[in-house]
């Protein structure tokens, strides 16, 4: 048994191959060991044991947020045309997955709402959509930035960016011969935020989101402008990682104790980056309020039926290991902050959500 439980914890840390023991972890009461560097007490008077390289192991790429664009690498074409690739794989891969709910990609008006750099939009576009829409708020990116400002000027050489790596995009999905020039002309990119979408109404037959639901700040509203946007019959589809999830602190506000960015609250989460991470307080304090959402599982499904919309799936995607190392005492302490929170929330890295308009 022991055996097992050492298996799923080694599954959920990327295979680490530094030599802390998160087994720790799974006791009642963690005693001090040479990887724990401190204690966090929260205003409630609970202990949370702090592990060195626990990060390092639930978001490897953390760093990256830290590194200035000049020292960036560049994007290139060849880069684009593993994008493109990518791009068009996960459409197929959605497709795939709708048909097994029963539903058939018929082609139509489409719009990828987070879109970024438009790889799945394009993807959307190469698997025969007839006109496709991705819209993005390039004050996101600029919100992430080490040492932002915020300015206009960030802003407008975000944009700038964005749209070169967008052409390059283009260019690689027509090389490699998804799209041709004449489809190209039937894609455009716009400024906007789902939960106040300017888009007229019942203007597409199928909206999409990649890995951006949970970024959305005020999902009830966002739920509605999509049943609004649809048209009768229309079909939403999006996969997403949750707030309350082992990782949805994302790079920014993971912290050194698990699920640690659930179980304090907004107070508590500012004293422990003071305490902590002073050199990035006010970067991840801004990620914590301005771009994560707390919508559980229960709060989604409560969204969807009040926007009129009929659920045909919502399925929260459990990670085994991650119920093997959840503390005992986690569930309570995040309730205390979040009361619709269940366990499901927090060990299901990846939750899918397919629902219809009615005709």
């Amino acid at each position: 048994m022991k055996k097992r439980l050492k298996n799923w914890i080694k599954s959920i840390i990327n295979k680490a191959k530094s030599n802390w023991r998160i087994a720790d972890l799974l006791s009642d009461q963690p005693v001090l060991s040479e990887k724990e560097f401190g204690r966090f007490v929260n205003s409630v008077g609970y202990k949370h044991a702090l592990i060195a390289g626990l990060r390092d192991q639930l978001k490897p790429g953390w760093r990256s947020m830290f590194v200035p664009d000049s020292k960036k690498s560049t994007f290139t074409q060849p880069m684009a045309a593993k994008k493109a690739l990518y791009g068009y794989e996960r459409i197929y891969k959605t497709k795939c997955l709708l048909k097994k709910t029963g539903i058939e990609f018929d082609k139509g008006t489409a719009l990828e709402f987070g879109c970024y750099d438009g790889k799945d939009t394009y993807g959307l576009l190469a698997h025969g959509f007839s006109k496709v829409v991705g819209s993005d708020i390039i004050n996101y990116t600029v919100l992430q930035k080490h040492g932002s400002n915020h300015s206009q000027n960030e802003v407008i050489t975000a944009e700038t960016q964005m749209t070169k790596v967008r052409n390059m995009l283009k260019m690689a999905f027509l090389d490699a011969g998804y799209i041709s020039e004449t489809s190209a002309e039937n894609i455009n990119f716009i400024e906007e935020d789902i939960a106040d979408s300017q888009l007229e109404e019942s203007s597409f037959q199928w909206i999409f989101s990649w890995e951006t639901l949970e970024h959305v700040i005020n999902p009830e509203k966002m739920i509605n402008n999509i049943a609004r946007l649809l048209s009768p019959g229309g079909i939403f589809y999006s996969i997403y990682n949750p707030f309350f999830c082992l990782t949805g602190g994302h790079s920014l506000c993971t912290l050194d104790f698990l699920w640690g960015h659930a179980r304090l609250s907004r107070k508590d989460f500012l004293r422990y980056l003071d305490e902590f991470r002073p050199d990035e307080k006010d970067l991840a304090m801004n990620f914590f309020i301005s771009c994560l959402n707390r919508m559980s599982l229960a709060d989604l499904r409560q969204y969807i039926t009040q926007a009129g919309l009929e659920e045909v799936l919502l399925l929260p995607i459990p990670n085994e290991g991650h119920l093997a190392i959840v503390p005992e005492e986690a569930l309570l302490q995040v309730q205390r902050y979040y009361p619709t929170v269940t366990l499901a929330d927090l060990i299901s890295p990846s939750v899918h959500i397919v629902a219809r308009k009615p005709k």
